[in-house]
């Protein structure tokens, strides 16, 4: 079964067109990183966004850095979502 929850592309975020495609395109970045070597370039967003990724970080401790590291990639005000299930 599958749930397609996961993107490959930045378009595959507004499939729906939620927004539209010319201010989304203008405003949205995407790309695929390894949740447990988040790269040092990867800094002040506005939102950060994470689903289902714990079962995937491979331990608790993991899962706590990555909780840490991405609000560090937050702007002043900034929101992480970390979203189980």
């Amino acid at each position: 079964m599958s749930t397609q929850t996961h993107s490959h592309h930045v378009a595959d975020l507004n499939d729906r067109d939620l927004c539209d495609a010319e201010q989304f395109n203008r405003l949205v970045s995407f790309r695929e990183i390894d949740m447990n070597a988040i790269p040092s370039d990867l800094r002040v967003f506005d939102f950060c966004w994470s689903l289902c990724a714990f079962e995937h970080l491979g331990s608790i401790r993991q899962g706590l850095a990555f909780v840490i590291i991405s609000v560090a990639l937050l702007r002043p005000g900034g929101v992480a979502v970390h979203k189980l299930r």
